[in-house]
């Protein structure tokens, strides 16, 4: 397989029963992953089962560095297609899980970029690394896992004050990225940052860093709610990446509280993802590749 699309292979959104009890499957990007989008069409999940069962059996995202049989139920179909690797994001309306998004990972030897998972250590008041997955980045991958971030403190620690998705350029060189040295020596450039809550309450947030040589999207956007309806507030296109409009999405995925995948307009796949805080939508973050 050669190196077409970057990190990121596919995403789908899995809705959640009523009772919680399972899954089923309600869309879905695949890319070239022929296999995977033959295996996933109207499949369905109990709670605990696979990746995305297993997220919403715990209720908090679930970051798989390396897939097997016990943990995902399509291993050979992801084989097929690259994928190495994947995330598992409940998204929360008020204190009911009512959907996963789950997206999957190519690991091939060229490729630099990292996803990444902080959650609450020390009495909540620091941001720990819990789950991650390198791709060529084991010396970046050591040193994250003895950082912690306090509140307001590098891009983990300001998604959790804000409660909102955050982008960043510049990596490498950047006072707010605190491992910006080490993403320099890496190569890495953009970041995404994307907190997962229920009610008001932070379960996690996850990290996209991307390279410029393999990026994870070619698009990161935040758009925040206002009191004109939901506006753009950040946006970072990988060089060569023609502008492009995301408001039908960002409306769809606003409308419907959940999140959205998408794919053509250039794009092999997309996926638009709410953060709903109580009872309404404070904004939507949006990547592309």
């Amino acid at each position: 397989m050669t190196q077409t699309h970057g990190m990121t292979a596919a995403a789908e959104v899995w809705a959640v029963s009523d009772d919680e009890a399972s899954l089923s499957w309600r869309e879905g990007v695949y890319g070239d992953c022929e296999a995977l989008r033959l295996a996933s069409r109207d499949a369905q999940l109990a709670s605990g089962e696979g990746l995305a069962g297993a997220a919403l059996a715990r209720r908090v995202p679930i970051l798989l560095e390396r897939l097997d049989d016990d943990c995902f139920d399509r291993t050979e179909a992801a084989a097929s297609g690259g994928v190495v690797s994947a995330i598992g994001l409940p998204v929360f309306d008020e204190a009911k899980l009512t959907s996963v998004a789950v997206v999957m990972f190519r690991g091939q030897p060229e490729m630099v970029g990292a996803v990444e998972l902080w959650a609450g250590r020390r009495g909540r008041f620091e941001l720990g690394l819990t789950e991650a997955y390198y791709a060529g980045l084991e010396r970046f991958g050591k040193v994250s896992r003895h950082v912690n971030f306090p509140m307001g403190s590098g891009l983990p620690g300001m998604v959790w004050q804000t409660a909102m998705p955050r982008v960043m350029s510049g990596l490498g060189s950047s006072r707010e990225f605190l491992r910006s040295s080490g993403a320099e020596t890496a190569g890495l450039t953009d970041g995404f940052g994307y907190p997962i809550v229920c009610r008001n309450e932070l379960k996690a947030v996850m990290l996209w860093l991307s390279s410029g040589a393999s990026p994870l999207a070619r698009l990161h956007e935040v758009w925040q709610m206002g009191a004109a309806g939901l506006q753009r507030t950040a946006s970072i296109f990988a060089p060569g990446t023609e502008a492009w409009d995301a408001s039908a999405v960002v409306e769809q995925a606003s409308g419907e509280r959940r999140p959205v995948v998408f794919e053509g307009d250039g794009w092999s796949g997309g996926i638009a993802l709410p953060v709903l805080v109580h009872d309404r939508v404070a904004g939507v973050g949006v990547l592309a590749w």
